[in-house]
């Protein structure tokens, strides 16, 4: 009697536990790709705050590489280029285990990170080239383009990149990313201030917090609008920067920005003789 009791009893447990255990079943790339973008667009969230909500997924996603992928992203934005370069490693050690997509896509990170390296940069473009070529999603490569153009100072480049990349995709993340981009050299190529702000602009009206990322947009923004007299406007994007940049006080653009703010306020000063 006894032991029908026990039984009873682990069975009874048993059946409490399958929903858990059909919970934390392996979810697919796109199910896992639909959790990461959510996460992503939650403009509300810190970086730290998104990556943690992000590694709840880890026991669903890790087995198709996904989780693996997404945590280089957070890691990249965190400037923790140690910890992506090692999630990269690992990801490409087991290529045969995932999708191709997703080791393409690991491949990328690894050549936007080794781009620091000068005697690397022909080496780079000539794996990104293949990627483009390669990779049915070619934003992933454009992009990527444009930004080890911006790197190298070669902002003609990098703009006629990002205006491909714009081409080549709809999702309001990426495009944002790319946006902000476009009006990164576009500054830098002094360009008529309206398109400087109207690149901007349309990448804050995508993905404020993708914006608030590129610092070197931020910052042309602000310059932009200083020479126009808006300087509220100026200030709003360097307070929305302060709430969301997770290292302020050692973000070079963001420094630029208040010292250029400061300065206008002085002269606002000057002139009213104060």
């Amino acid at each position: 009697m006894n032991r029908c009791k026990v039984l009873l009893f682990i069975f009874s447990v048993f059946l409490c536990l399958e929903p858990a255990i059909a919970f934390s079943e392996d979810l697919s790339i796109e199910s896992c790709h639909e959790k990461f973008m959510s996460i992503r667009a939650k403009s509300n969230l810190s970086l730290i705050e998104k990556k943690n909500l992000w590694d709840k997924n880890k026991s669903q996603c890790s087995s198709n590489g996904t989780y693996q992928l997404y945590l280089i992203d957070f890691y990249v934005f965190m400037s923790e280029f140690d910890k992506a370069k090692s999630m990269i490693e690992s990801i490409l050690e087991k290529e045969k285990e995932y999708d191709k997509s997703i080791t393409k896509i690991a491949l990328s990170y690894s050549i936007a990170l080794d781009i620091e390296n000068p005697e690397l940069r022909k080496h780079v473009k000539q794996k990104i080239i293949k990627v483009i070529k390669e990779y049915h999603d070619l934003y992933q490569g454009y992009s990527l383009m444009g930004f080890l153009s911006m790197k190298e100072k070669n902002f003609e480049d990098a703009k006629d990149w990002y205006l491909k990349a714009i081409k080549e995709t709809d999702v309001p993340e990426k495009l944002a990313r790319v946006y902000s981009g476009l009006s990164s050299a576009l500054f830098y190529l002094k360009k008529p201030e309206k398109e400087v702000l109207e690149s901007f602009e349309k990448a804050w009206s995508l993905d404020p917090g993708q914006t608030l990322l590129n610092g070197i947009a931020c910052r042309g923004a602000v310059f932009t609008l200083l020479s126009q007299n808006k300087i509220e406007d100026a200030k709003y994007i360097v307070n929305m920067q302060e709430k969301h940049i997770e290292s302020v006080e050692n973000d070079s653009d963001l420094i630029e920005s208040k010292k250029a703010i400061a300065q206008y306020e002085r002269k606002l000063k000057e002139v009213a003789g104060e």
